[in-house]
């Protein structure tokens, strides 16, 4: 409905744009330069060039060393210092023209090259499992856990998912990041943003009935999927990573859910207290400073210090979704909750 809206009212026009607006290191001093030294090129005074031509190098040299040192020192957070560091080095996109299929031939055909993606992708998990130990849902052993949450909670403080407040929902979409992709329904959050007055009563009304129901629609799982190059053979799916963009109104949902749960975890006390990943207030930062004010302890204690460092192939791959659910429900509502997470999880349908 909100798509029909957008093409009849606001359709996506192409527009070639000129850019006029130059960065932010190119001064007025390197302009003279330049126009200087066009200017003794033009009337063939080799001398005066040559002259202009060190200058402006020098000039502009100087102009993106001053701004990129102060640019990094300015930086508050790693988005905004990886952003200057990104424009430094700029990628130049790799997009595949030709991959090996499993049946050890090449492909330049652009359906050949997606379907060899989308089964690399979508398997990968399963051909990691083959390889190694794994444990099926039916003999996991949730014992520990249980006894764990049993000692924090009593049977009526499981959690269930409030409804979604309208006013709450209003605030989350005025807060969208207007510069994050949009997903296969190529509603972007700069529109959800500018409609949010209209959108927000029915918005909150399609979340409530996705609670009461414990249905996740399909189309809110539907996610433009982009392989992107890590390292060795071009030509090999495998050594691609898939990057995912779902689309903005299920990010909405998650995070209400989200932010519940982790109000839930964190009043209970149902989280380790050195689990600095996904939480508010802890980062990578955060768990080097434990960990090192630990081993400082130790060596002045005059003991050895010992680490082991993992690197989980796949990791989030290898999370069964099924084992996942089984331990929410150890300290969660049973129904509903389930069959939001299974029905958000058990089914990813990937957009060639």
């Amino acid at each position: 409905m909100l798509n029909k809206a957008l093409d009849k009212h606001a359709p996506v026009v192409k527009k070639r744009v000129k850019r006029d607006r130059q960065t932010e290191w190119y001064s007025s001093e390197i302009i003279y330069a330049r126009n200087m030294k066009d200017k003794y090129n033009a009337l063939g005074l080799w001398s005066e060039y040559k002259f202009w031509r060190n200058k402006t190098k020098q000039i502009v040299d100087n102009s993106k060393k001053n701004y990129y040192t102060n640019m990094v020192k300015d930086s508050n957070d790693p988005k905004t210092l990886w952003k200057c560091l990104h424009s430094l080095n700029p990628k130049v996109k790799n997009t595949p023209y030709e991959l090996a299929t499993e049946d050890n031939n090449t492909t330049k055909s652009k359906k050949c090259i997606a379907d060899t993606f989308n089964n690399c992708f979508t398997s990968c998990a399963e051909k990691v499992r083959e390889q190694g130990n794994y444990t099926p849902v039916n003999k996991a052993d949730f014992s520990n856990l249980s006894n764990f949450v049993k000692n924090k909670l009593h049977k009526h403080e499981k959690f269930s998912i409030p409804p979604v407040n309208m006013t709450e929902l209003f605030n989350e979409l005025a807060k969208l990041d207007i510069n994050k992709a949009s997903g296969m329904d190529n509603i972007g959050p700069e529109i959800l943003r500018l409609s949010a007055p209209f959108i927000a009563p029915p918005l909150a009304y399609l979340f409530n009935r996705m609670i009461d129901t414990g249905i996740y629609p399909s189309l809110l799982k539907n996610a433009k999927v982009t392989p992107v190059f890590k390292d060795s053979d071009k030509l090999l799916a495998t050594n691609y990573s898939p990057i995912s963009v779902l689309p903005t109104l299920s990010k909405l949902i998650e995070k209400h859910v989200s932010n519940k749960m982790y109000k839930y975890l964190s009043k209970l006390k149902l989280l380790h207290p050195t689990q600095s990943g996904f939480r508010l207030q802890h980062s990578c930062q955060t768990a080097l400073i434990n960990i090192i004010d630990k081993w400082l302890q130790e060596m002045n204690d005059g003991n050895l210090n010992l680490a082991i460092l993992l690197d989980f192939k796949k990791a989030f791959d290898l999370v069964d979704h099924d084992i996942l659910c089984l331990k929410l429900l150890k300290f969660m509502d049973l129904v509903r909750l389930l069959l939001v997470f299974s029905s958000h999880t058990s089914i990813t349908e990937n957009s060639r």
